[in-house]
């Protein structure tokens, strides 16, 4: 014989279902990286994840074997060995000669006060 549903399943049901119109039909993203990438990249993913962050996931598990045009993939940071790329909306590759990320760009400032302050408002991606 199987065991009952508990008092917070059933209580988790009900609530799916409320979620607004709204929210259930805004277009969601993943921004994910692909293949090896060094430390900045992931920064930098992370830092696009926190920007886009109502709509996005904010910790990604990869499924391996399933495309990505499939999921509605629309931006891809790459790292390869002499350059980073990075692809936006189906656009053609571009070369990404310089970038920063949220931590690099405020440590390069003097004041303490001001690094406290920047940490509060997500910063955007600063390219070339």
């Amino acid at each position: 014989m199987g065991r009952r549903k508990g008092r917070c399943t059933k209580k988790n049901a009900s609530k799916q279902a409320q979620e607004p119109e709204h929210l259930v039909k805004a277009p969601h993203s993943f921004v994910i990286h692909r293949g090896h990438c060094c430390k900045d990249l992931i920064d930098l993913t992370k830092d696009f994840r926190e920007i886009m962050e109502p709509f996005t996931a904010s910790q990604l598990k990869k499924e391996p074997g399933r495309p990505g045009h499939l999921a509605g993939v629309d931006k891809k940071l790459t790292d390869k060995e002499e350059i980073s790329y990075l692809r936006i909306i189906k656009e053609e590759k571009c070369r990404a000669n310089y970038y920063a990320s949220l931590t690099a760009s405020t440590s390069s400032y003097q004041d303490h006060k001001m690094k406290l302050k920047q940490h509060k408002m997500k910063s955007s991606l600063i390219l070339n």
